[in-house]
């Protein structure tokens, strides 16, 4: 099932995100209440419409849509291991966890270590397609990020609002740099190559 797998993760980059959205929509509000009502006997609320799971379900979709294109990078870096090292630790008994963990991972730290900092870097401009969710509403629903602040603030500013907007996110810049440098780090150590 991995080919189904990589399909069902790459999705989003295929699919266009309003649709994807609506598609999602429709199954969180609808698919999960009457699974749940049918299998348990309970009636739910829509995800996205019960406050105490909407932020989760907004997260959740985000961090979804997020994961197709890593997931054929992470899968090409570790067909580039080379057969000779885990033939050898197979030989030694090395067990697939052991091999995942002591083998595989190490050899693709880099890969790994780009898509953290490059995520780092971009964690306050990210709008977690609110934007595709709810439109201009996001506000009525109480969610709301960084990147959909900015957004929503620079669509309906008047031009003598936009040196706050710029000066936000020269703050935010600010924030960020020391932050993704310290990820960089950190990344850095873990990789057996830099060390």
């Amino acid at each position: 099932m991995s080919k189904f797998f990589k399909v069902i993760l790459f999705l989003p980059f295929i699919i266009s995100s309003i649709i994807l959205v609506i598609i999602y929509k429709y199954f969180v509000e609808n698919a999960i209440p009457a699974f749940v009502l049918q299998l348990f006997g309970k009636e739910i609320e829509g995800l996205l419409s019960n406050p105490d799971t909407e932020f989760i379900t907004v997260l959740f979709f985000s961090i979804w849509t997020g994961f197709g294109i890593q997931t054929l990078i992470y899968g090409s870096a570790m067909s580039d291991i080379s057969p000779d090292i885990i033939d050898a630790a197979k030989i030694d008994g090395v067990t697939p966890l052991k091999e995942f963990l002591l083998i595989n991972i190490p050899m693709i730290m880099p890969t790994i270590a780009v898509f953290v900092v490059s995520s780092t870097a971009t964690i306050f401009v990210n709008q977690m397609n609110l934007f595709s969710f709810y439109g201009a509403e996001a506000a009525n629903y109480d969610i709301w990020t960084i990147g959909y602040y900015m957004y929503q603030g620079i669509t309906t500013a008047s031009l003598a609002d936009y040196p706050y907007f710029a000066a936000f996110g020269l703050v935010m810049t600010m924030i960020t740099i020391p932050i993704t440098l310290l990820v960089r780090r950190f990344m850095n150590r873990l990789n057996p190559s830099e060390r």
